[in-house]
């Protein structure tokens, strides 16, 4: 019957196109109509004489935000610019402008910068009156939430955080209500005009599933517990979606599945280490990610074993990030041998004043021809002259000693895949000995020289290959990893 009808409203159009211009209608009755009652897919059909209420333009809204937000979710979450975070302080955090898609496909705009206490955040403040004055101007009332991200009522004790910023919006502004149809005849009340987009800034503690890195041969102190907590956390988002390159996974439904779409309402601009009173650290690149890479794409790079790109990326800039904070603010492990070195160069100071005065006065007793009996002259500055020589090794082997493990005593005992170290061509030290000096002896260092653009070529092989471990081979010499240092002719 559905059929018939059909067939029969499009031969009377067909008849009634004939007497008035040529319109195409494909005939092909095909396939099962599959239209499910209540989809947010629901959009007014626009008649004359149709009565508008709010409910009516409020559904006309919400199929237009559905749309976007499902064409949203097909790219993807992540940051698309902006949204940099940093300290400002021991207790606040900078977040610059900046948008963003959360995983649910809402748009995250922040239109100017803005400085956010941590105590606050760690109470469970949030932006969501601040983002709704900043937007009022003069012309708006107060804004009244009327949505916020749903969260921890109450933020346990951790000194871990991730902070994540997700969706919220205000009622705003104030404007005379006309024409309540029988409700109103004499009476005008008043409502909020404008509802006003804008974000929730909160602190997440931050649960760990892999272990944080030990070593027995390495005291790792709290300079060590950013890149420590970095190696964690990549290591459990490998294992979130998990590899399915196995003889069991092999076996696995999924094959025959469609990918899973992202889950959450966040997005993750960085992790901070909390004292209690003040920062320890805080690192963007660990749980930030820019909006590379489709759900559907990063889903199914996880379970062949490939690292995505956007988390490769973030890898590589965590590394970069954290090396650009050392060399500013140097090595903070203490060094126990300083003590030692300061007694070595002023002890070859004062031999080599003794030798210089011992040549002047050999010079002086034997232009005297006087006769120094059971001194050898020379032996005796031969002798002089050997210990200076090996005062001044000493000296240099503990200057080169200090500039070992540099990376290590900055604070960072794992690399990601591919990265840039700083060497100085032409100085007194090789290049070789400097990255030696930068990895340590945790590594085997392989040099090869290079053309230029062979490195972006290689730094694309490496995405897909494991993260580099400066302590492991300390602790055990079997398990030094390899690394090839491409050095740019």
């Amino acid at each position: 019957m559905p059929n018939q009808k059909l067939m029969s409203m499009q031969q009377a159009a067909l008849s009634s196109a004939s007497t008035l211009s040529p319109i195409a209608f494909t005939l092909s009755q095909n396939g099962v109509m599959i239209i499910v009652p209540g989809s947010p897919l629901t959009r007014l059909n626009y008649f004359d004489g149709k009565f508008l209420r709010a409910v009516d333009l409020q559904t006309e809204q919400a199929y237009l935000r559905t749309l976007v937000e499902l064409s949203n979710q097909a790219g993807g979450p992540g940051v698309a610019h902006g949204f940099t975070a940093s300290l400002a302080s021991g207790t606040e955090i900078q977040l610059d402008a900046g948008l963003a898609i959360d995983p649910i496909g809402q748009v995250l705009l922040l239109s100017g910068s803005q400085t956010v206490s941590i105590p606050d955040l760690l109470a469970n403040n949030t932006l969501t009156q601040s983002v709704g004055a900043a937007a009022a101007g003069a012309e708006f009332a107060d804004c009244v939430a009327m949505t916020a991200a749903s969260g921890p009522a109450v933020v346990v004790p951790s000194n871990l955080y991730i902070l994540a910023i997700a969706h919220a919006e205000a009622f705003c502004g104030s404007e005379d209500v006309f024409g309540k149809l029988c409700q109103e005849a004499c009476i005008t009340s008043t409502d909020r005009p404008f509802a006003v987009e804008g974000i929730v800034v909160r602190l997440l503690p931050l649960t760990l599933t892999t272990p944080l890195p030990t070593s027995k041969a390495v005291t790792l102190g709290a300079e060590h517990l950013r890149s420590r907590v970095a190696s964690a956390y990549f290591e459990d988002e490998r294992n979130l979606t998990g590899s399915l390159i196995s003889k069991a996974g092999l076996q696995s439904a999924v094959w025959c599945a469609g990918a899973e779409g992202a889950s959450g309402i966040y997005v993750p601009l960085g992790i901070l280490g909390w004292t209690g009173t003040a920062a320890s650290f805080f690192d963007s690149w660990t749980s930030r990610r820019e909006r590379m890479d489709t759900p559907t794409k990063r889903y199914w790079q996880w379970r062949i074993h490939m690292r995505p790109w956007d988390v490769f990326m973030a890898q590589i800039l965590q590394f970069q990030c954290q090396l650009r904070d050392g060399l500013e603010t140097g090595p903070t492990v203490p060094d126990p041998c300083k003590d030692t070195r300061t007694l070595v160069a002023e002890a070859s100071t004062t031999v080599a004043e003794l030798l210089r005065y011992y040549q002047t006065a050999s010079k002086a007793l034997a232009t005297a021809n006087i006769s120094a009996t059971g001194l050898n002259l020379a032996g005796g500055t031969v002798s002089v002259t050997n210990l200076i020589q090996r005062i001044s090794q000493a000296q240099s082997a503990a200057i080169i000693q200090v500039l070992d493990r540099l990376l290590i005593r900055q604070g960072i005992i794992e690399l990601p895949s591919a990265g840039y170290l700083p060497v100085t061509p032409g100085e007194a030290v090789s290049v070789n000995q400097q990255v030696r000096q930068w990895m340590g002896e945790g590594v085997n260092l392989r040099f090869c020289i290079v053309t230029p653009d062979y490195v972006q070529h290689a730094l694309e092989e490496a995405q897909h290959m494991e993260r580099i471990s400066l302590i492991a081979g300390i602790d055990d010499p079997q398990a030094m990893p390899d690394v090839d240092i491409l050095v740019p002719n």
